[in-house]
């Protein structure tokens, strides 16, 4: 074990490759940068989706586990598996058994936790994202087919994408689901729009410099607007994602305003800062990673003085760089899956 004086890095694209990826075809086709990993690739969403997790040295299979156990020796697990292609596609997300809070943080940043979704990626011959199915646990499939056209616009995807706070894709122009669900980009905006008992909610994502700038949501119901949220997004070099803000009212109380500030740390796509603000109250969270980046601490704090942290006491890696177990402690009440206590993490890796 290792002791310490390592987010999976929510960054990469699609592994494009000259030809289709054949598992039996003998000749070696040359790197083009949809190969590369994150850092490498010239745009960042370009780059293989094993990078986007950090995941290194190709792995085939990776199964996330983690285990918390609070003072009175309640235990909480998680789980969520990954199987890709020798291309480094995705081809399976399968979170079934995760119970993790969607804002945890620790392995995948500030998400959103299908914690009862399963999901398959298919591709087509150029390696690009063509079909999604979303089958949730003792419900129906769902599928989706993804259209590209000529355009060098990066559009957010409208799915989740093994739990990614945004995914985006070059030349992305629409999305269908055997369910009715629609999504289209006319080369200015994105826009979607899917009907629950809650009422409609319409997404549309405005552009600028080929990213996207703003995303705006309404919930509707009849002619009266329920809830608006609008989210703000800077972008750096190589497409990287600096931070997102995003602002919530509702016809309730339109003077009270949550917001949500975050801010990525760089080189890669990992929360460096959190910060809610709802009326008065106000919540930060901080974060910081080993160089290989692994989480090492976070530490939360409200205008109250009430505080919590998490801190990386060991770990283990493989050849690979991968870590493979770690021990993290738990001190006050972070969020309701990370009781105060001890928190064991490991992760399994087949490369063949």
């Amino acid at each position: 074990m290792k002791t310490l004086n390592c987010t999976i890095i929510l960054l990469g694209c699609i592994c494009v490759a000259l030809t289709a990826c054949k598992n039996d075809d003998p000749i070696v086709q040359p790197v083009t940068p949809y190969e590369k990993q994150y850092g490498e690739a010239t745009v960042v969403w370009e780059a293989t989706h094993q990078s986007l997790f950090n995941f290194k040295g190709n792995p085939l299979y990776v199964q996330v586990s983690e285990e918390s156990t609070d003072e009175d020796l309640a235990v909480f697990n998680t789980t969520r598996k990954y199987l890709f292609d020798k291309c480094g596609h995705l081809l399976i997300y399968n979170p079934i058994n995760e119970l993790a809070d969607a804002s945890s943080g620790l392995t995948r940043g500030w998400g959103t936790a299908g914690d009862a979704t399963r999901y398959s990626y298919g591709y087509d011959s150029a390696g690009r994202l063509a079909v999604v199915t979303e089958t949730e646990l003792g419900g129906a499939s769902v599928v989706y087919e993804l259209k590209y056209g000529t355009h060098t616009a990066y559009v957010p995807f409208p799915l989740s994408f093994a739990g990614l706070p945004l995914f985006l894709l070059k030349g992305l122009v629409s999305v269908e689901g055997d369910n009715g669900f629609k999504y289209e980009f006319d080369g200015e905006k994105a826009v979607c729009e899917t009907d629950s008992w809650m009422g409609i909610t319409r997404t549309e994502y405005l552009f600028r410099n080929s990213y996207p700038s703003m995303c705006t949501k309404q919930l509707i119901r009849g002619d009266e607007v329920l809830q608006h949220e609008e989210t703000v997004y800077a972008f750096g070099e190589k497409g990287l994602l600096l931070g997102m803000t995003t602002s919530v009212r509702t016809n309730d109380d339109p003077d009270m305003v949550q917001k949500r500030s975050v801010v990525y740390a760089s080189p890669w796509l990992q929360v460096k800062e959190v910060a809610y603000e709802v009326g008065l109250a106000q919540e930060r969270t901080v974060y910081t990673y080993t160089e290989e980046g692994f989480l090492l601490s976070a530490t939360k704090s409200d205008n109250e003085g009430n505080t919590a942290s998490v801190q990386l006491n060991a770990y283990e890696q493989d050849a690979q760089g991968n870590w493979t177990s770690a021990e993290r402690a738990v001190e006050g009440y972070f969020n309701d899956y990370w009781p105060e206590g001890t928190m064991t993490l490991k992760q399994e890796f087949s490369y063949k």
